[in-house]
């Protein structure tokens, strides 16, 4: 009841496509392979190019960038080269934001 006197899906759906424009933003970063998603279930691969090879030391990477996405407050799944989103369907404009400069702050910071 609560989703649907909310409109936490329709939320959702704009909230999704806001955080996908901005994830897709972060595809001229080198260490960007691949965005997708749907809704506000999101990922961002990160590959040696943008064929999608995978990075040559994928879990220090990984583990490099979730410490930065940690340490600047957003809790996530990084794993096989992958950073894994799915915020809270009561996400703000301003949160989907912050999500996506974060997770380009981590990318770049991670590939050093």
């Amino acid at each position: 009841d609560i989703i649907e006197e909310e409109g936490l899906v329709a939320r959702a759906a704009e909230m999704g496509k806001r955080l996908m424009i901005g994830l897709r933003g972060l595809e001229d970063l080198k260490g960007v392979g691949e965005v997708r998603g749907l809704g506000l279930m999101a990922a961002v691969e990160m590959a040696a190019d943008k064929k999608g090879t995978p990075l040559p030391d994928e879990a220090s990477v990984d583990r490099r960038v979730a410490a930065y996405l940690k340490q600047h407050g957003l809790i996530t799944r990084v794993k096989g080269g992958t950073i894994m989103l799915a915020p809270p369907l009561i996400l703000t404009e301003e949160q989907v934001d912050r999500i996506v400069d974060t997770v380009g702050e981590a990318i770049v910071s991670g590939m050093k």
